[in-house]
């Protein structure tokens, strides 16, 4: 009778043991495959803005959700009824602006965005989606708006992107290389 209990005791670990590790077949693809799938990317990787043909070092953050860009002269207008934003955009960390010819980009306005942050009062930002290039791959990013010049790297990339580009590995950086300078070399994702 005691054996009987040991037994059923011992088979009934094994079960367990044996559901809790294989994954349910109405799980489909496991988080393992779906991130093979993706980049695996540094904490700090080469990009560039495909309209723009200079490459930009972004910072991507967990901590971020959403993406942002350092942008200046931000305006919202009305354009064919709908909202849109002008901005200019240039980078420089020498702050030798006087040779600089600022970028002027006119976006559709995706929403604002409530950026909460510490010791201070919620900031307003506009949000627009630009095409961003990293490797050799395009995905289009939703970019908060805000002058960056405080900062080290124009470009922050927050969750929402490293969740449809891959992975981060946080001990290192540009492991991709720089985007291609022509847009035919870029795929789309």
């Amino acid at each position: 009778m005691n054996f009987m209990k040991v037994s059923l005791g011992f088979v009934w670990v094994i079960a367990s043991f044996v559901i809790l590790a294989v994954p349910p077949l109405w799980a489909g693809s496991s988080s393992q495959e779906d991130k093979k799938a993706g980049l695996v990317m540094g904490w700090r990787e080469y990009t560039r803005l495909t309209q723009v043909p200079v490459t930009l070092i972004a910072k991507l953050d967990t901590g971020a959700k959403t993406s942002s860009l350092h942008a200046e002269n931000i305006e919202i207008f009305k354009k064919d009824g709908k909202k849109w934003v002008r901005f200019s955009f240039y980078w420089d960390k020498t702050k030798a602006t006087e040779n600089l010819t600022p970028i002027w980009f006119e976006r559709p306005l995706v929403r604002e965005v409530i950026i909460k942050e510490h010791k201070h009062k919620s900031l307003r930002r506009p949000v627009v989606a630009l095409d961003l290039a990293i490797a050799d791959q395009k995905y289009l990013v939703e970019f908060s708006l805000v002058s960056r010049h405080k900062f080290n790297y124009p470009v922050l990339l927050g969750r929402a992107f490293i969740r449809q580009a891959g992975v981060i590995d946080p001990s290192s950086s540009y492991l991709l290389g720089k985007p291609p300078i022509h847009d035919s070399n870029i795929k789309s994702r």
